[in-house]
């Protein structure tokens, strides 16, 4: 199944069915009216190759060209257009629950990623190829045009008059008459998952998600440059989305991927570009307390319903549906509804005897019950809740407390991508233990790679805490798995790893700024400390100083003097005998030396005497 489930589930025009491709690839339709499932189809070439998106198309059974305004409910029949993995498009009969035809013509080289109908006869899909095919209903349903929009993967597409709007990374805008690009926006830093298109006012608008994003954006067509010309912001990335224009209002639904649906009312005079719009109300389902404890139940789409103020709401597990039709009060930022959690029937017949519940919005004060979500719930918010003794002596062979033993994280792990569970997942990932980490990731299944590698890029755009722990993971996924890592090839690891990738430029892109800011502020810091330092050395204390008076040389000599005439000391007399002493050892000296001279006269005279 696509991790885009907003491509493989979808309600009818008229909101009466809801058709959903679950993990084992059964096709189910539900009848929201009744709350009953209808159908429940597994086709024949689901194991060879899945279905990846689904559009519901409504046909008049008569042959003759009736506007389908002045066609009657009866006179319409209903079919599902499937795309699959293997790039084949087929068509499903509601009324005869099987696959009635397959569609011909050269196709798509690659799976099907999304699907758009423009409510005529013609059928448009994208696909991981990056081609764009057009499709016709009569003749059996054939090829009719197909050519290549870019060189990316193509995740959604949208029609409007003779321009299709086609998505991956960026959103661009081709000219089916001439097959050129005419017009490219830009504003999206994730991959775009979902392109739902409006008029008003003569102009050509389109709402886009991206699947790493906490925003709607809007574009129109016929404005100049690349920017949205207005946006919607949520608390989490956006899994389904629906629209109603009337007059100069436009009313959203956008239900997030914890299951919370986000009300907005906004007049399209007044939409600016600099600010976004922010939620009316938030709508959320919860099942009954349990010591003063509400577990939230996740609302899997949402949709506008024909009165004023009215939605249609599919909430429960994906395996066990229920549908009511609710109108949310205004007046208040949080809507909650009481309901009985459908996990807790173990078959859809179960769930689908139980009565409907009223219409009517009760509101519970906040006093009253407490309000748990998946994500979004810490320990203090939590009351203090008798733990029953097998449960502590459970607790006692866990490590630190809320941490899973690692042999049981492996399982936990795989569940967890698996239901898409954000309880299990942030369970898991609280885990900082590596060694626990490694031996988890090494019995990792190759196919939850990819889930896993999603999950950690959204744990990437939460807090610093989670930031770090999602670091970790992802590290060690890397080191763990790289033999199968390096079997997917260059493309599918840009496909698993661009989202990441992504996230982490844009994270580091304010680093190197940071980093010089940094070291200015510990120069400053270094200067004033060393600043602080001189001036306390400058300050010298007097008052605990030895003072040492030097006596003058007069002073001494008086003394010495004194001590003279006592006789002790007589250094007088002991100078006056040594200078007699030296003029001796002079005069010794000087005839000494003149003798040596006259001997060496007479010598050199008595040579020359010799000589001759």
């Amino acid at each position: 199944m696509q991790e885009d489930l907003n491509h493989v589930m979808e309600f009818s025009s008229d909101g009466k069915f809801f058709a959903y491709i679950d993990e084992a690839g059964k096709l189910k339709i539900w009848d929201t009216e009744k709350n009953q499932l209808r159908q429940e189809y597994v086709p024949n070439l689901h194991l060879a190759s899945p279905i990846t998106c689904l559009k519901w198309i409504e046909v008049a059974r008569s042959t003759k060209k009736t506007p389908k305004k002045k066609q009657k409910k009866e006179d319409l029949k209903f079919y599902l257009v499937l795309g699959t993995s293997s790039g084949k498009v087929v068509l499903y009969s509601f009324a005869e629950g099987q696959i009635e035809r397959e569609f011909t013509g050269n196709g798509h080289s690659d799976a099907v990623t999304d699907l758009f109908y423009d409510d005529g006869e013609f059928i448009y899909s994208c696909g991981n190829d990056a081609k764009v095919v057009k499709w016709t209903l009569a003749d059996g349903g054939k090829e009719v045009q197909a050519f290549q929009a870019g060189k990316q993967k193509l995740t959604a597409i949208a029609v409007i008059e003779n321009f299709v709007i086609v998505a991956a990374r960026g959103i661009k805008v081709w000219n089916l008459a001439t097959e050129t690009c005419e017009k490219s926006f830009t504003g999206h830093s994730g991959v775009v998952t979902l392109l739902k298109t409006f008029t008003h006012d003569g102009k050509n608008y389109f709402l886009s998600v991206s699947r790493t994003e906490r925003i709607v954006s809007m574009w129109c067509l016929e404005a100049e440059g690349e920017n949205s010309v207005g946006s919607f912001v949520t608390d989490d990335s956006v899994v389904q989305i629906s629209l109603n224009v009337f007059n100069e209002t436009l009313k959203l639904t956008a239900v997030n991927r914890v299951g919370v649906v986000h009300y907005y009312v906004q007049d399209m005079q007044k939409m600016k570009t600099a600010k976004p719009v922010k939620k009316r109300l938030n709508l959320q389902i919860v099942s009954e307390a349990v010591n003063n404890v509400s577990e939230p139940i996740p609302v899997v789409a949402c949709v506008m319903g024909h009165g004023d103020n009215e939605l249609l709401v599919a909430y429960g597990d994906r395996m066990l549906l229920k549908f009511e039709h609710v109108q949310p009060d205004q007046s208040l930022k949080e809507n909650i509804l009481i309901r009985q959690n459908p996990k807790k029937f173990k078959k859809q017949s179960e769930l689908d005897a139980q009565k409907p519940h009223n219409t009517v919005v009760p509101i519970v004060e906040k006093g009253q019950v407490e309000y748990l979500n998946q994500v979004t719930a810490s320990r203090k918010d939590l009351k203090p809740i008798d733990t029953p003794l097998a449960t502590r002596l459970e607790n006692l062979s866990m490590g630190k407390v809320g941490e899973p033993q690692p042999k049981n994280m492996a399982r936990l792990l795989i569940q967890g991508l698996h239901s898409k569970d954000a309880n299990i997942l942030r369970t898991v990932f609280q885990t900082s233990d590596v060694e626990g980490i490694r031996t988890t990731l090494s019995k990792l299944p190759p196919q939850y790679i990819k889930p896993l590698v999603h999950e950690l890029s959204l744990l990437m755009q939460m807090k610093t805490v989670h930031v770090q722990s999602s670091v970790i993971w992802l590290k060690t996924l890397i080191q763990t798995q790289m033999s199968q890592l390096m079997a997917l090839g260059s493309d599918n690891l840009k496909d698993i790893f661009g989202t990441c990738l992504g996230i982490i430029d844009h994270r580091l892109f304010d680093l190197p700024a940071l980093m010089m800011l940094n070291g200015r502020m510990d120069l400053i810091a270094t200067q004033l400390t060393n600043k602080s330092n001189k001036d306390m050395d400058n300050e010298i204390d007097l008052s605990q100083m030895l003072v040492f008076e030097d006596k003058s040389d007069d002073e001494e000599n008086l003394h010495l003097g004194e001590e003279s005439d006592d006789g002790n000391l007589n250094w007088d007399d002991d100078s006056e005998e040594e200078d007699v002493a030296d003029e001796e050892m002079g005069e010794e000296g000087d005839e000494n030396v003149r003798r040596a001279l006259k001997d060496s006269s007479e010598d050199e005279s008595e040579s020359e005497m010799d000589t001759d």
